[in-house]
Protein backbone atom coordinates (compact mmCIF):
# COMPACT_ATOMS: atom_id res chain seq x y z
CA UNK A 1 0.00 0.00 0.00
CA UNK A 2 1.33 3.67 -0.64
CA UNK A 3 1.89 5.91 1.60
CA UNK A 4 -0.17 8.78 0.54
CA UNK A 5 -3.11 5.86 0.49
CA UNK A 6 -2.07 4.65 3.89
CA UNK A 7 -2.46 7.90 5.23
CA UNK A 8 -5.70 9.10 3.38
CA UNK A 9 -6.78 5.93 4.79
CA UNK A 10 -6.08 6.86 7.97
CA UNK A 11 -7.70 9.93 7.70
CA UNK A 12 -10.68 8.75 6.53
CA UNK A 13 -11.03 6.44 9.44
CA UNK A 14 -10.07 9.22 12.39
CA UNK A 15 -13.06 11.24 10.58
CA UNK A 16 -15.46 8.44 10.80
CA UNK A 17 -14.64 7.52 14.30
CA UNK A 18 -15.00 11.18 15.34
CA UNK A 19 -18.49 11.75 13.31
CA UNK A 20 -20.43 10.18 16.27
CA UNK A 21 -18.34 10.93 19.07
CA UNK A 22 -20.35 13.04 21.54
CA UNK A 23 -17.63 14.52 23.46
CA UNK A 24 -16.58 16.09 20.24
CA UNK A 25 -20.36 17.32 19.09
CA UNK A 26 -20.59 18.53 22.52
CA UNK A 27 -18.07 21.03 22.22
CA UNK A 28 -18.38 22.06 18.47
CA UNK A 29 -19.24 25.79 17.51
CA UNK A 30 -22.88 25.43 16.38
CA UNK A 31 -24.96 23.40 18.95
CA UNK A 32 -28.53 24.50 16.94
CA UNK A 33 -28.53 21.72 15.37
CA UNK A 34 -30.51 18.25 16.91
CA UNK A 35 -27.46 15.88 16.41
CA UNK A 36 -25.55 18.79 18.19
CA UNK A 37 -27.92 18.90 20.88
CA UNK A 38 -28.18 15.74 21.40
CA UNK A 39 -24.72 14.78 21.84
CA UNK A 40 -24.80 17.29 24.24
CA UNK A 41 -27.05 15.60 26.29
CA UNK A 42 -24.72 12.18 25.85
CA UNK A 43 -22.24 13.96 27.05
CA UNK A 44 -23.87 15.51 30.13
CA UNK A 45 -25.07 11.95 30.78
CA UNK A 46 -21.24 11.08 30.44
CA UNK A 47 -20.55 13.66 33.09
CA UNK A 48 -23.41 12.83 35.35
CA UNK A 49 -22.37 9.13 35.70
CA UNK A 50 -18.92 9.92 35.91
CA UNK A 51 -19.57 12.12 38.55
CA UNK A 52 -22.17 9.44 40.42
CA UNK A 53 -19.29 6.56 40.04
CA UNK A 54 -16.17 8.93 41.45
CA UNK A 55 -18.14 9.83 44.16
CA UNK A 56 -19.77 6.34 45.23
CA UNK A 57 -16.23 4.74 44.76
CA UNK A 58 -14.33 3.20 48.08
CA UNK A 59 -11.38 4.25 48.94
CA UNK A 60 -8.66 1.83 47.82
CA UNK A 61 -10.40 0.02 44.83
CA UNK A 62 -9.19 -0.47 41.45
CA UNK A 63 -10.14 2.24 39.97
CA UNK A 64 -9.02 1.86 36.59
CA UNK A 65 -12.06 2.23 34.13
CA UNK A 66 -12.82 5.47 36.10
CA UNK A 67 -9.62 7.05 35.94
CA UNK A 68 -10.17 6.49 32.07
CA UNK A 69 -13.25 7.88 32.04
CA UNK A 70 -11.71 10.80 33.95
CA UNK A 71 -8.94 11.59 31.47
CA UNK A 72 -11.04 11.58 28.55
CA UNK A 73 -14.00 13.71 29.97
CA UNK A 74 -11.31 16.33 31.85
CA UNK A 75 -7.99 16.03 29.65
CA UNK A 76 -9.58 16.99 26.64
CA UNK A 77 -11.39 20.49 27.28
CA UNK A 78 -7.58 20.85 29.34
CA UNK A 79 -5.89 20.20 26.55
CA UNK A 80 -8.15 21.62 23.37
CA UNK A 81 -8.07 24.95 25.95
CA UNK A 82 -4.12 24.94 26.60
CA UNK A 83 -3.66 24.18 22.92
CA UNK A 84 -5.74 27.25 21.63
CA UNK A 85 -5.30 29.70 24.50
CA UNK A 86 -2.13 28.70 26.29
CA UNK A 87 -1.88 27.48 30.07
CA UNK A 88 -2.19 30.39 31.12
CA UNK A 89 -5.92 30.27 31.84
CA UNK A 90 -6.63 29.67 35.26
CA UNK A 91 -9.69 26.90 33.99
CA UNK A 92 -6.76 24.91 31.89
CA UNK A 93 -4.52 25.01 34.86
CA UNK A 94 -7.25 23.71 37.12
CA UNK A 95 -7.73 20.98 34.69
CA UNK A 96 -4.13 19.98 34.28
CA UNK A 97 -3.41 19.58 38.18
CA UNK A 98 -6.43 17.45 38.00
CA UNK A 99 -4.89 15.15 34.96
CA UNK A 100 -1.72 15.19 37.24
CA UNK A 101 -3.95 13.99 39.97
CA UNK A 102 -5.24 11.31 37.92
CA UNK A 103 -2.11 10.28 36.63
CA UNK A 104 -0.17 10.43 40.16
CA UNK A 105 -3.08 7.96 40.88
CA UNK A 106 -2.39 5.44 38.06
CA UNK A 107 1.29 5.46 39.02
CA UNK A 108 0.10 4.35 42.85
CA UNK A 109 -1.42 1.46 41.50
CA UNK A 110 -4.34 2.77 39.66
CA UNK A 111 -6.21 2.48 42.82
CA UNK A 112 -9.19 4.79 44.18
CA UNK A 113 -7.81 7.01 46.40
CA UNK A 114 -10.95 9.48 47.81
CA UNK A 115 -9.40 12.37 49.03
CA UNK A 116 -9.23 13.92 45.80
CA UNK A 117 -13.25 13.64 44.71
CA UNK A 118 -14.04 16.60 45.63
CA UNK A 119 -10.94 18.07 43.65
CA UNK A 120 -12.12 15.89 40.72
CA UNK A 121 -15.58 16.53 40.88
CA UNK A 122 -14.93 20.50 40.71
CA UNK A 123 -12.82 19.51 37.48
CA UNK A 124 -15.52 17.96 35.78
CA UNK A 125 -17.58 20.84 36.53
CA UNK A 126 -15.16 23.07 35.24
CA UNK A 127 -14.74 20.58 32.05
CA UNK A 128 -18.35 20.77 31.23
CA UNK A 129 -18.44 24.38 30.82
CA UNK A 130 -19.33 25.47 27.61
CA UNK A 131 -16.70 27.23 25.59
CA UNK A 132 -17.79 28.15 22.36
CA UNK A 133 -14.29 29.65 21.72
CA UNK A 134 -12.50 26.52 21.19
CA UNK A 135 -12.02 25.50 17.92
CA UNK A 136 -13.57 22.15 16.61
CA UNK A 137 -10.82 20.92 14.78
CA UNK A 138 -8.15 21.46 17.57
CA UNK A 139 -10.59 19.85 20.54
CA UNK A 140 -11.13 17.01 18.13
CA UNK A 141 -7.23 16.60 18.43
CA UNK A 142 -7.56 17.07 22.08
CA UNK A 143 -9.79 14.37 22.21
CA UNK A 144 -7.91 11.90 20.31
CA UNK A 145 -4.74 12.58 22.89
CA UNK A 146 -7.35 12.51 25.47
CA UNK A 147 -7.97 8.69 24.47
CA UNK A 148 -4.70 8.04 24.07
CA UNK A 149 -4.51 8.76 27.73
CA UNK A 150 -7.46 6.65 28.56
CA UNK A 151 -5.91 3.39 26.80
CA UNK A 152 -2.75 3.73 28.51
CA UNK A 153 -4.90 3.94 31.77
CA UNK A 154 -6.73 0.86 30.77
CA UNK A 155 -3.31 -0.79 29.74
CA UNK A 156 -2.00 -0.08 32.81
CA UNK A 157 1.17 1.47 31.21
CA UNK A 158 0.75 5.73 32.46
CA UNK A 159 4.60 7.16 33.27
CA UNK A 160 5.57 9.96 35.01
CA UNK A 161 5.96 11.75 31.83
CA UNK A 162 2.53 10.69 30.51
CA UNK A 163 1.46 14.24 31.11
CA UNK A 164 3.65 17.29 30.46
CA UNK A 165 4.51 19.96 33.54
Amino acid sequence: MKSSHRKASQQKRRWQALEGNPVVLAYSKDARDTRQAKAREEFADQLITTRISMLSAQDGEDATELLARLSVVIGTPCEAGARQHGRDQPWVRQLHGALRTIQSMCLDGYLWQSQYALALDRAIEVASEERDNLDVSIFTDAWLDSCCLSNDILDHCVTADAISA
